[in-house]
């Protein structure tokens, strides 16, 4: 999901800042951004709630990284 970070960005937020609202490691979320690994589906709603933009949003990063 290398799009997450424009994303992060755009909502004004680190990468702690993030996951510290996602009860996750920074360097998770690092790896989410860099491509390397996929956001369980857990966190699909929270993190689009955090980055005001639909889970649709995230789902098509997502299959577009598949």
């Amino acid at each position: 999901m290398k799009q997450l970070g424009k994303l992060r960005k755009a909502a004004n937020m680190t990468q702690t800042q993030l996951a510290e609202q996602l009860g996750v490691k920074r360097s998770a979320l690092a790896m989410w951004e860099i491509g390397a690994n996929l956001p369980p589906t857990k966190y699909l709603l929270p993190l689009s709630r955090l980055l005001n933009c639909p889970v649709e949003t995230l789902l098509q990063l997502i299959e577009a990284e598949g």
